[in-house]
């Protein structure tokens, strides 16, 4: 499965990216959410991990904008900020809070 993982953070991104790619997941990262609609518009994905709070692009707008490029991508959303009544409304399935642990994202992503 592959898997578009979108943080501004780039210890999320390495630390995240490396549990995925050693469970078998191809993983491509992007710093912002800018970044990520290009890699969309390039390639397909199984999967949008993505942090919520990051600029000039926020998760949330990334998640429909991901959408609109991608009908069956599903998404997930990471966050220290926003919690689940954040993301009605929104094409995404689930949220974990950071500090995110890597084995229930990765059990959730395998799953579902």
């Amino acid at each position: 499965m592959k898997v578009l993982l979108v943080d501004d953070d780039q210890g999320t991104r390495l630390t995240l990216g490396f549990v995925l790619s050693r469970a078998g997941f191809e993983v491509q990262t992007a710093s912002d959410g800018v970044e990520a609609i290009r890699l969309l518009s390039e390639s397909p994905y199984d999967w949008l991990v993505t942090d919520g709070d990051m600029v000039p692009m926020n998760g949330f707008d990334l998640a429909v904008q991901a959408t609109k490029l991608r009908t069956q991508i599903k998404i997930v959303m990471i966050s220290g900020v926003f919690d689940k009544t954040h993301t009605n409304g929104y094409p995404i399935s689930h949220l974990f809070t950071k500090p995110v642990d890597a084995q229930t994202l990765l059990a959730y992503l395998k799953t579902h």
